[in-house]
């Protein structure tokens, strides 16, 4: 029970951050009662648990822009705020490149 009810909430958790990122707060909440429930239970949750649940919440929230920036391949309205190195791989910009490589995925997150 008490490992369906962990990966529940880091699936949750993810699925806030992906939102936006004033969904910290709902992460920094489970970060406290996690906190909390390190003292107050009979079984504390471990700390293998807390890493297993912050990793499912860190791949919960790259799926959907991993997906997005594979189906994004075409130029558009809102290319100004995508950096000129992405910029490149977009058909139709006019930074547009063919040969220009794509760069790692989790750059695109910093």
């Amino acid at each position: 029970s008490r490992n369906f009810w962990t990966v529940a909430t880091a699936v949750s958790a993810g699925c806030a951050f992906c939102v936006k990122f004033t969904a910290l707060s709902v992460l920094g909440w489970i970060g406290f009662i996690t906190y909390l429930a390190i003292y107050s239970e009979k079984e504390p949750i471990g700390l293998l648990r807390c890493l297993v649940a912050a990793i499912i919440s860190a791949i919960v929230f790259c799926i959907p822009f991993y997906v997005h920036i594979q189906l994004s391949q075409k130029s558009g309205e809102s290319d100004w705020n995508i950096d000129p190195e992405y910029q490149r791989l977009l058909i139709g910009h006019q930074l547009y490149d063919e040969n220009a490589v794509a760069p790692f995925f989790p750059i695109h997150l910093v």
